[in-house]
């Protein structure tokens, strides 16, 4: 076994980009297998190459699934073990002190400092044993060397790359509106961080005055209590014939490929996939400047609008500026460099 994913199944958007990294490497010849933690019905799989190698751990018991991996470890013996989650990540460098031929490569998911407590405390302990640390951006690299005390040599920045070959498969045959028809879209888990209340009052500042405006809000409603409360919000503005969920699926792209304008209304983000993947799409994009990446990414009257946190009145502004844009963009691609990076740092790790 050349390079093994540890993948928890019942995740988001990092074990999206962790299965798009998989994907990317099987198309280079690597020899890929995952092993998927928990359910292997979950819609995280829906974006995998079928003809990849999986393996599945299904324990609902912490320390019996932990057991389970470290045997599957010495069983495979792999020559490098990749997570972006720390529970896992951990567990393959503390493998590692017994394994020494064995490589991990880990991925950085959110700014250090976020969490706090043990488990940065069991980064800055471990993750300098890696033997390459990917940070998504260049902010989050400066800070995981400041924090953690890493090497500046084995940290290395990495974008989130899109999927090209499953987006294609994914929208084809779906033909795009001809035309602006208001129609706005936002993926990503139903949680307060991604600030639906906002993206909702907002969308609720356009509909004023534009009656045939849609919104469309693509993911998972984890948390029931904020779900109910964005119900209640839909109720009492009276816009419920035009908002409506859609449950965490393997292809959002259906959905964006039939938008005019994709809004991200997040507090604070890693690097938003569902960002990359509507820039991908030539999508005119609005999104709150929660993190450098987005003023890089999106140009104001060029392929959008940004606008600060939590404004309701400037996302709307933006939302209608963007809608206008609509068919008139075409966003630069740098996946190319970006699947180089990815196999250079895992080439570089075996």
């Amino acid at each position: 076994m050349e390079i093994l994913f540890i993948i928890p199944t019942n995740g988001g958007g990092a074990e999206k980009v962790s299965i798009t990294y998989a994907n990317i490497l099987y198309e280079y010849n690597v020899d890929i297998n995952i092993l998927f933690i928990s359910d292997k019905e979950s819609t995280v799989c829906g974006f995998l190459n079928p003809h990849i190698s999986t393996s599945y751990i299904n324990d609902s018991n912490k320390i019996r699934r932990y057991i389970k991996i470290w045997k599957f470890l010495k069983l495979h013996n792999p020559k490098v073990v990749f997570s972006s989650i720390h529970a896992l990540t951990s567990l393959a460098i503390l493998y590692k002190f017994f394994c020494k031929d064995v490589k991990v490569v880990t991925r950085q998911c959110f700014m250090p400092g976020r969490f706090g407590g043990l488990m940065e405390g069991s980064i800055k302990l471990l993750y300098p044993f890696a033997n390459k640390n990917i940070a998504q951006t260049n902010e989050m690299r400066d800070a995981m060397i400041r924090c953690y005390n890493l090497n500046p040599q084995r940290v290395v920045v990495i974008n989130n790359p899109v999927d090209e070959t499953d987006i294609e498969k994914k929208i084809s045959g779906i033909k795009r509106p001809s035309c602006n028809q208001w129609r706005f879209i936002a993926v990503g888990r139903i949680a307060p961080v991604k600030d639906y209340v906002t993206l909702i009052r907002a969308f609720y500042n356009v509909w004023l005055k534009y009656k045939c405006a849609t919104l469309t809000i693509v993911g998972q409603s984890y948390d029931v209590p904020y779900r109910e409360l964005l119900d209640k919000l839909i109720d009492e503005l009276g816009i419920g014939d035009n908002i409506q969920f859609i449950p965490y699926t393997s292809n959002p792209y259906i959905y964006l490929i039939e938008s005019n304008c994709f809004v991200l209304t997040s507090l604070t983000e890693g690097l938003p996939n569902s960002l990359v993947e509507a820039l991908y799409l030539n999508l005119p994009c609005v999104a709150t400047e929660c993190i450098p990446f987005i003023k890089y990414n999106i140009i104001n009257k060029v392929n959008g609008y940004t606008a600060p946190i939590g404004d309701v009145e400037k996302i709307a502004e933006a939302m209608i500026n963007a809608s206008s844009l609509y068919g008139k963009i075409s966003n630069s691609n740098r996946n190319s460099d970006i699947k180089k990076l990815i196999i250079n740092t895992f080439k570089q790790s075996s």
